[in-house]
């Protein structure tokens, strides 16, 4: 009988390491940042599992062979309860869904529904969720899979999810606060300038006839932390305009060997960005090695936790809808995962969210004792 091998906890100092050393060989890294990252890993399990999807990506087809041999699509592969937001699209409609592809890779789809319990999970076990795991999980489940039976349908806030809608707005429209406590350009010490291929992708973004533009270092997110960032931040027709831009490296799915290239080429980012089931970002793109956004009020992450608990299981469902409305970029794949999943049995992704969680905690508490 053939003995699967199991992830090691312990490895998490070996797998940064050597992944760090990897990203440097793809990019210039910025290594304050990476400090700063090594510090949030060692805040709660949460963020470390945001940090650290290197880990995961190396780890969890050992700790759950059976859930990764599940039909494979291009996935969203860092998926977490807090990459989700919202952004104008091309009718200026008030969007919502993952504004966050990053770590896009051929993967097997449970990949994105496991990591996306784990962290509703480890979310809860850090009082930043109401809900109980199992009915988060449930939620993200049969939310998921009524999105791949009926074909997909966009999140649009506007005659539809009007409650959560009215919520989110409620949470958005603070343009004050948001242009003083965001886009402020920090004062902390030297800042490294910008590329000049930097700059041409910014100015390029900003809309045209844009004054009195600036560009500065931005430190923002988890994960990312350690690639170059910067923001461009002018005066245009009477008020405030942003955009960002983040160097772009292969997904941690690649470096580990967990991935597997999209079929008929092209880019697994690409492909998401243009899935037929999302009505998408007309500002998210690529140029000259960064990956380029609009950045306002109205156009940022929801964290789920600052919804209440009825409204934290109807977004959990969202999340699910949008999921499946990721994974239908890969076409003819719904039916084969719709059978999949059938094939399961009940509360299979409760189990394996906490086998990941666990994992996760285990390594955690490795790193926040490194250097005791």
């Amino acid at each position: 009988m053939k003995h699967e091998r199991k992830p090691d906890p312990r490895s998490i100092l070996e797998l940064t390491s050597r992944y760090e050393d990897w990203l440097r060989a793809q990019t210039a890294v910025v290594e304050d940042d990476l400090r700063e990252k090594h510090e949030r890993m060692r805040e709660s399990a949460f963020p470390f599992l945001r940090a650290t999807y290197y880990a995961w990506a190396g780890t969890w087809s050992l700790a759950l062979p059976a859930e990764s041999r599940a039909p494979r699509v291009v996935a969203v592969g860092d998926l977490h309860i807090e990459n989700f937001g919202t952004w104008r699209d091309a009718e200026g409609r008030l969007a919502w869904g993952v504004n966050d592809f990053d770590e896009a890779a051929v993967l097997p789809y449970t990949n994105d529904l496991v990591r996306i319990a784990t962290s509703a999970l480890l979310a809860g076990e850090a009082a930043r969720l109401r809900a109980s795991a199992r009915a988060l999980a449930s939620a993200f489940l049969e939310a998921y899979a009524a999105g791949l039976r009926d074909g997909g349908r966009p999140v649009v806030f506007a005659e539809r999810h009007r409650r959560i809608g009215e919520v989110v707005l409620s949470e958005l429209v603070r343009p004050r606060a948001f242009w003083k406590k965001r886009m402020t350009k920090r004062t902390d010490g030297p800042l490294e300038p910008a590329s000049a291929s930097c700059r041409k992708a910014l100015r390029a973004a900003l809309p045209p006839g844009a004054q009195n533009v600036d560009v500065w270092p931005r430190v923002a997110g988890v994960g990312s932390l350690g690639r170059r960032r910067f923001v461009a931040v002018g005066d245009w027709k009477g008020g405030r305009v942003a955009r960002e831009a983040k160097a772009i490296v292969p997904s941690a799915a690649v470096w580990s060997g967990a991935a597997s290239p999209p079929r008929g080429g092209g880019s697994a980012f690409a492909r998401l960005l243009e899935s037929p089931a999302r009505s998408r970002d007309p500002f998210l793109h690529t140029s000259r090695g960064f990956v380029v956004r609009r950045l306002a009020p109205d156009s940022d992450k929801i964290e789920i936790h600052s919804l209440g608990r009825a409204l934290e299981l109807e977004l959990a469902a969202l999340m699910g809808r949008e999921l499946a409305n990721v994974h239908l970029a890969t076409p003819g794949k719904a039916a084969a995962i719709l059978a999949d999943l059938d094939a399961r049995p009940e509360g299979w992704l409760l189990g394996a969210s906490k086998t990941m969680a666990k994992l996760t905690t285990d390594s955690y508490e490795v790193w926040r004792k490194k250097g005791e």
